[in-house]
């Protein structure tokens, strides 16, 4: 069981490194191509040899150690018996241990270099001992897993994840209730081959484990009723196979790469809590790389302790691991608001933009594709817009995220400023504004709100910067600027349906707005009318908050100025 694992980075990219404790489940999230297989690659080369060379991301790993009492007790329940005429060393003994991807695995060692290994010698402890406690499952092994079986002496130790799961009555079961409730169907296996064993799916359970097993005729009329295993779905398959191995399997590090691979999402969820739930009742680690927001949802639902590693690697760009602890898992995605903006999924993106309503969500995020889709070095690239609902949620949003070390900005209309007090605090310390410097922005807000007031006219609807005098007018535009470079763009002519005025829609508001605009924006990229990107307006304010999003050195983020 590994005890805790230290990356080659942290927070703060490769000038520091993240030294955690892995629990029952981690799982690693992030963006594309941010090193999350690797991870468990580097792992599990780590415990078939304890060797950290070449590798990109792990530094090291240490593991609980047994006493020597203990580790003996352990080591004599992996003693097998030699094969005839296998001749062994003086005080050499044949250890094995059934793996449930490698299958049976075996070697012959004295016992007292064994305890020593533990000890003083990590690579040779990992090399004959750990490994035969590590699995790691990618989309090949799942579906190893569930391929028919050559039959074998059903005495000796078992040498398939199917010999083992066919002697083991109750495991067998425990597999069939779960593969039950995803899909009604009944998980058995057929032996009448005699040759091989073959997984099924029935439309109806054994009446008796001796019917499952036997050979004799109301065996075989059951079987031929039962389907194949690979007349389902590819996401089936998958299925099953995780979860023989995780209950079959005894080892206590176990590696699953995208266990979402071929799932319906609400499988995915299904899965998650399963595992977390199995792992949580074991000595044992599971550590999980992960693309989807439904497999997470599900660990977390399992109401177990969990690790969450965010990784942002690549070797081209900084490197950065943020843990979340068990602690934070719960604080954050147990918040209704959180939950019900599907913000889970801000922890596979590079970066979030969070707005008002879901008018203002729609219409940037489209601008965003214009942009991307330009052929220039515009728009940002894996960047999910999110609805806050209103603009006093967007802070509850925005300040969990960042803490995530997730680059999320806030679109909010220029009416921002005229939210004093505690809503304004709140904003300033959602956007990790230095303490020292709040005042001076507290005090320049209630500047420019009194400077709009004394127009009469409405910010939002009638302008925004443009009805303030000249000098005025530089007075506010440093304060938004001020403001952005912390993450925060206030829309400076008042808000979402003050842009592309250009385009003629001059009423509406909200949705109807909305429907109006992307009607002039058009939809067809051929189409002569079909509006593209040009350098101002909405197309430069999006271009602002790329500039501060792919900054490195962005303000705003904690732990990362």
């Amino acid at each position: 069981m590994i005890k805790s694992i230290k990356l080659l980075f942290g927070a703060h990219g490769k000038t520091d490194s993240l030294n955690f404790e892995p629990g029952a489940v981690t799982v690693f999230v992030g963006p594309n191509n941010s090193g999350k297989s690797l991870i468990l690659r580097e792992i599990e080369g780590f415990c078939e040899n304890g060797k950290t060379q070449n590798q990109l991301m792990l530094e090291d790993i240490d593991f609980e150690l047994d006493e020597d009492d203990k580790f003996i007790t352990q080591i004599e329940s992996l003693k097998i018996k030699p094969k005839p005429n296998e001749a062994l060393e003086e005080g050499t003994l044949k250890y094995g241990k059934f793996n449930s991807t490698k299958g049976l695995l075996n070697f012959k060692q004295k016992r007292a270099n064994l305890i020593n290994w533990k000890n003083n010698d990590k690579q040779k402890y990992c090399r004959f001992y750990v490994r035969m406690f590590t699995s790691r499952l990618g989309g090949k092994e799942r579906f190893n897993l569930i391929s028919d079986q050559e039959n074998s002496d059903l005495k000796a130790h078992p040498n398939s994840i199917l010999i083992a799961l066919f002697q083991d009555n109750t495991k067998r079961r425990e597999v069939r209730d779960l593969v039950f409730k995803a899909f009604s169907k009944y998980f058995v296996i057929d032996p009448t081959n005699m040759r091989q064993l073959k997984i099924m799916l029935s439309d109806h359970p054994p009446q008796s484990d001796a019917e499952e097993k036997g050979w004799d005729t109301p065996s075989v009329e059951f079987h031929k009723k039962a389907k194949h295993i690979t007349e389902f779905s590819d996401g089936v398959q998958a299925f099953v196979g995780m979860l023989m191995s995780v209950y079959v399997g005894e080892e206590t590090i176990m590696l699953v790469d995208e266990p979402e691979a071929f799932l319906h999402p609400s499988l995915s969820s299904v899965l998650g809590n399963k595992l977390s739930g199995i792992m949580s009742k074991r000595d044992g680690n599971l550590l999980a790389s992960t693309h989807s927001p439904n497999f997470l949802m599900g660990c977390i639902q399992s109401g177990k302790k969990l690790n969450i590693i965010r990784l942002t690697y690549n070797k081209e760009q900084f490197p950065t691991a943020r843990l979340l602890s068990p602690e934070k898992v719960n604080e954050l995605f147990r918040d209704p608001l959180l939950r019900s903006t599907g913000i889970i999924q801000a922890l596979f993106y590079n970066s979030v933009i969070v707005c008002e309503a879901d008018t203002d969500r729609a219409f940037y995020h489209e601008i965003n594709e214009r942009l991307l889709s330009s052929g220039e070095e515009r728009g940002i690239n894996n960047c999910l817009f999110v609805n806050a609902q209103n603009k006093q949620t967007i802070w509850q949003i925005i300040k969990p995220l960042r803490e995530m070390g997730i680059p999320a900005a806030a679109i909010v209309d220029i009416d921002l400023v005229k939210d004093g007090g505690k809503e304004c605090a709140k904003v300033l310390n959602a956007a990790f504004v230095p303490e020292g410097l709040q005042e001076t922005f507290k005090s320049l807000r209630a500047k420019i709100f009194g400077l709009f007031k004394g127009t009469g006219k409405d910010m939002k609807k009638d302008g925004g910067v443009e009805i303030l005098s000249e000098p005025d007018r530089e007075v506010c535009i440093k304060f938004i600027s001020d403001l952005a470079d912390y993450g925060v763009f206030l829309v400076p002519n008042g808000e979402v349906e003050s842009w592309l005025k250009e385009l003629g829609v001059l009423s509406g508001h909200g949705g109807s707005w909305l429907i109006k605009i992307f009607e002039k924006l058009g939809s067809d990229p051929e189409d002569p009318k079909y509006v593209k990107p040009h350098e101002n307006d909405v197309w430069h304010f999006l271009d602002s908050i790329r500039a501060w999003v792919s900054n490195e050195n962005r303000k705003g983020i904690p732990n990362q100025n």
